[in-house]
């Protein structure tokens, strides 16, 4: 079974910010279903989540960012929060959360779009960037926060002909 499938038709939020990133959210939808299994799963989005969860994301994008080189594999890191009032020295915009990592332990140049899932079965971000001057902190855009233009942007993707 192939795990790729075509995109047929996207929403990307209205208030999509390409300088800020602010509502930096989008949704897709598949020509075919996705063939769940061992590899491909089902997530959990809810209206909350616990920020005592562990965390984990995982993605292709780049090893090596000094080199430029590409992952030949999925990894995945297990992450955490920082401390709400720290992220809010960022400034960041409503829907944006920061989860501070190691150095040498974080999502790369190409894992923008990979989903933060906070024990490994309910999605709660998804990559946005990383702070320009600190690469350990990344920001992530809550899932949570956006759960109502999701359910209005899926029914609308799914009720669509195309």
């Amino acid at each position: 079974m192939k795990a790729a499938s075509h995109v047929s038709l996207y929403m990307v939020h209205e208030g999509f910010d390409e300088r800020t990133y602010r509502d930096d959210i989008a949704l897709a939808r598949t020509q075919e279903e996705l063939p769940l299994g061992r590899t491909v799963k089902r997530v959990i989005i809810k209206r909350k989540f616990s920020r005592k969860a562990q965390l984990q994301v995982a993605g292709w994008g780049l090893f090596d960012e000094a080199r430029y080189l590409e992952r030949s594999k999925l990894q995945w890191l297990q992450q955490s929060f920082k401390p709400e009032q720290a992220c809010s020295t960022y400034a960041l915009a409503p829907g944006m959360m920061c989860v501070e990592n190691d150095i040498h332990k974080r999502p790369s140049l190409g894992d923008s779009g990979c989903g933060l899932i906070a024990n490994f079965v309910q999605q709660i971000g998804l990559v946005s960037f990383r702070h320009s001057g600190l690469k350990h902190i990344v920001i992530y855009m809550n899932v949570s926060y956006y759960y109502g233009w999701i359910q209005r942007g899926a029914r609308q993707l799914i009720c669509t002909k195309v």
